[in-house]
């Protein structure tokens, strides 16, 4: 097992969960160096339509992609972060789910409630786990927030 800069890790998995990333704004970049850094999966893409993108990429040791369906299709990956904007997570989402990724979806799940019944239905009818990412519940200034 190797990190992303090539160096043997002795603390990764044994068989780690496989993850690409879709988006790499602002929360993306974000979750794509957590990512990287997990013991427990190994960060193998990236894809987003802006081509200077792929530095990030290089830099967390990830193949780049500006499509969507060719890093599915070349890639062997468990799952999925999508961090897109909200009018993009139902496809985007249902294209993921339907090749059988499990996902996690960047808040909110999508715009409508007609759009997040779809991907829902989408995921369930593909086997496929959809969580919903809600991290700043567990953010501190959060936390004691709601403490007080």
């Amino acid at each position: 097992m190797t990190t992303t800069k090539g160096r043997p890790d002795s603390n990764k998995a044994e068989n780690p969960v496989r993850l690409a990333s879709i988006g790499a704004g602002m929360i993306g970049h974000v979750h794509a160096r957590i990512a990287a850094g997990m013991n427990e999966c190994e960060y193998v893409a990236l894809c987003d339509e802006e081509p200077a993108k792929s530095r990030m990429a290089e830099e967390l040791g990830a193949r780049y992609y500006s499509d969507l369906r060719r890093m599915i299709d070349n890639e062997k990956l468990d799952g999925v972060i999508v961090s897109l904007p909200n009018e993009l997570h139902e496809s985007v989402g249902s294209v993921c789910a339907e090749s059988g990724l499990h996902i996690m979806m960047e808040k909110p799940i999508a715009p409508t409630v007609e759009a997040a019944e779809n991907l829902i239905r989408s995921a369930n009818a593909n086997g496929v786990k959809l969580l919903v990412a809600h991290h700043r519940r567990f953010n501190p200034m959060v936390v004691a927030t709601r403490d007080m």
